[in-house]
């Protein structure tokens, strides 16, 4: 056979058949496609759980619906990807590109995410229970009703986010950047922040008092009477 082309892979993965080989290269059981380019593809629905993606370019497809579980997308390019309703527990986005991608309604309890790109990006509704997204970028990302119950989110870059409704009990926002983030009616129960980001989690809320924004003292007893934790 030839050099395996995106029509192959494609192809395999709609198919559930995994069992061709080419230049050498075996795909067999579980999916391995590092580095190919899956862009523009419609995979709704495709099951692609403990898929090797590693580098993908899957910029612009539809994935809406499929299993993504235990998935390796490290380093991937998903931008402007659908991904609703997208079954992706334990998946690996350390690292990717998932710029303006749309992942409303979409399981990622238990991800890794350190460094992934979700700036802009549509997740409305998403299950983001437990996952580890250390260093992430989520600004003017759309979290609304959101679970992230105990999500890492140290150091990552929430600027803008809109957060309202959001379940954020136990998820850790140390040294992330919160400016302009909207949390109006999320449950913070248990948060932890750097105190220093206090008044503006005060305004994210829309509590800033006059005294919360005169001290720094007045803000930081303002925001543990609901529930949040200052941590480093």
């Amino acid at each position: 056979m030839g050099a395996i082309t995106k029509a192959h892979v494609v192809d395999s993965i709609i198919s559930h058949s995994y069992d061709f080989e080419s230049d050498g290269r075996r795909f067999r059981r579980d999916l391995a496609a590092i580095g190919y380019d899956l862009s523009n593809a419609n995979l709704g629905g495709a099951d692609m759980r403990h898929a090797d993606l590693r580098l993908v370019d899957m910029h612009s497809s539809n994935l809406g619906g499929a299993s993504l579980v235990e998935a390796n997308m490290a380093g991937s390019n998903a931008r402007g990807a659908s991904f609703g309703g997208a079954n992706m527990g334990y998946v690996n986005i350390s690292g990717a590109d998932f710029e303006c991608a749309n992942l409303g309604g979409a399981s990622l309890g238990y991800a890794k995410g350190s460094g992934a790109d979700l700036r802009g990006a549509n997740m409305s509704g998403c299950y983001l229970g437990y996952a580890d997204l250390t260093g992430a970028v989520l600004v003017d990302a759309y979290v609304w009703g959101g679970f992230l119950r105990g999500c890492r989110l140290h150091r990552s870059d929430i600027r803008r986010a809109y957060l309202r409704g959001a379940d954020l009990k136990g998820a850790q926002m140390t040294r992330a950047k919160l400016e302009g983030v909207q949390l109006q009616g999320a449950n913070v129960e248990g948060l932890v922040i750097s105190s220093s980001s206090a008044p503006h989690l005060l305004a994210a809320m829309g509590l800033a008092s006059r005294d919360a924004q005169r001290t720094k003292e007045a803000a930081l007893k303002l925001v543990v009477s609901h529930g949040v934790q200052l941590g480093r």
